[in-house]
C-alpha cells in the first residue's frame, strides 16, 4: 500500500505547483520550472542510486525549507529556489523508495493512484509549503526501516529501443504540462480558483484515455507493432491539429484524446522483449531522460517564445511522435538484418 501512497504523492508533487504558479500569476517558464525540478529528481536515482544517508539528508533539507517558508515571509525569488530544491530532493527520494519496494505492483492500480494525485494537486495552490512538509515527513517515515545502497546504473543504446523510448517520452513531455499550464491560466481568468480544479480534472481525463488503451489492445489481441504505429501516428496528427485550433472546446476534446496515442507506450517494451533486446535498466533511464529533457525544452521555449510557446511545443510533440515511428522502423530493419545474418550462420 505504501507504494501506491507514494504514487499518489508523486502525482501531487508533479502537478501541484502548476496550480500554485497559475493562481499566483507566475511566468510560464517559472511554473514549468517546478515540474522540471520534479523530473530532474525523478531522473537522479537512475543512473545514480543513492543510499539512506543521502536520502535522509535531502529529505531533511526539504523539511527544513518547508518550515522556513511556513514561518517566515521570504523574497519571492528565494522562496522559488527553496521550493525548487525541495521538490527535487523529495522526487529523488520518492523515486528511490518506490523502485526499492516495487514488487508485484499492479500497473493499472499504480496509474489510478497517480491520477488521484493529479486530481488533488490544486491543493498546493493554497498550502504549498505545508504540503511539502507533509510529503517530507511521509518520506522520512518510509525511509526509516528501508536500506538503499549507492550504485551507478548504466545506459546502453546498442539495441536501439531506449532511443525509441526517449522519443516517445519526449512527445508527451513536450506538450502535456505546458498545455495544463495554459488551460489553467485560461480557466482561472474565467472562473477564478475553480479554473485550476477544472484543468486538473481534464488533465486527469487524458490519463484515463491513456490507461484504457493497453487493456483494450490486449483484449482484442492487436499486434504490438501495429498498435505502436497506429497510436503514434494518431497522436502526431492530433497534436499537429491542436497547434492550429483556436476554439477552446474543440481543443479540450482533442487534448482528452491524446491519451489514446500515449497509451501504446507498453508496446515498446513488448516488442523489445519479443526481439530479445529488452534491457530494463536502460529503458528505465531512457524513460526518465525523456521526461526531464522534454520539460527542459518546454522551459527554454517558454522563456523565448512567450505566447507562442504552446503552439511550438505541440508541433514539437507531433514531430517527436513521428520520430518515434521512424526510429522503430530503423530498429526493426536492424533486427531483421541481424535475424537474417543469424539464419545464414
Amino acid at each position: 500500500m505504501m507504494f501506491y501512497l507514494l504514487s499518489l504523492i508523486s502525482g501531487l508533487l508533479e502537478c501541484g505547483w502548476i496550480a500554485y504558479g497559475v493562481v499566483h500569476s507566475l511566468p510560464m517558464c517559472s511554473i514549468l520550472g517546478y515540474v522540471l525540478a520534479y523530473h530532474l529528481g525523478n531522473l537522479f536515482p537512475k543512473p545514480f542510486e543513492i543510499d539512506n544517508k543521502w536520502l535522509m539528508l535531502g529529505t531533511n533539507i526539504s523539511l527544513s525549507f518547508s518550515f522556513v517558508m511556513i514561518l517566515i515571509k521570504l523574497d519571492k525569488r528565494v522562496a522559488y529556489v527553496m521550493t525548487f530544491i525541495s521538490i527535487f530532493f523529495l522526487s529523488a527520494c520518492i523515486q528511490t523508495i518506490r523502485s526499492g519496494i516495487k514488487k508485484d505492483v499492479n500497473r493499472l492500480t499504480k496509474r489510478v493512484f497517480r491520477v488521484i494525485g493529479f486530481l488533488i494537486s490544486p491543493m498546493a495552490a493554497f498550502y504549498p509549503a505545508g504540503i511539502l512538509a507533509i510529503v517530507a515527513i511521509i518520506v522520512i517515515f518510509c525511509l526509516k526501516d528501508k536500506r538503499f545502497n549507492s550504485n551507478i546504473c548504466t545506459l546502453s543504446f546498442v539495441n536501439g529501443f531506449p532511443i525509441i523510448m526517449i522519443f516517445h517520452q519526449l512527445h508527451y513531455f513536450f506538450y502535456a504540462h505546458i498545455t495544463l499550464t495554459t488551460i489553467g491560466m485560461l480557466f482561472s481568468k474565467r472562473q477564478s480558483f475553480l479554473g485550476i480544479f477544472a484543468s486538473a480534472i481534464i488533465f486527469a481525463g487524458t490519463w484515463i484515455t491513456y490507461m484504457i488503451v493497453e487493456p483494450i489492445a490486449k483484449k482484442v489481441k492487436v499486434n504490438n507493432l501495429t498498435a505502436f504505429y497506429v497510436g503514434h501516428t494518431i497522436i502526431s496528427c492530433i497534436l499537429l491539429i491542436m497547434s492550429y485550433i483556436q476554439n477552446t472546446s474543440i481543443f479540450l476534446v482533442l487534448w482528452l484524446l491524446t491519451g489514446l496515442g500515449g497509451g501504446v507506450v507498453f508496446t515498446i517494451n513488448s516488442v523489445a522483449k519479443e526481439k530479445g533486446s529488452y534491457k530494463k535498466m536502460s529503458m528505465d533511464i531512457a524513460e526518465n531522460i525523456g521526461h526531464a529533457l522534454g520539460l527542459f525544452v518546454a522551459v527554454v521555449v517558454s522563456v523565448f517564445a512567450k505566447d507562442n510557446a504552446i503552439t511550438i511545443m505541440l508541433r514539437l510533440g507531433s514531430l517527436s511522435a513521428i520520430m518515434t515511428v521512424v526510429t522503430m522502423m530503423w530498429v526493426m530493419r536492424k533486427e531483421k538484418n541481424n535475424e537474417t545474418l543469424g539464419n545464414k550462420c
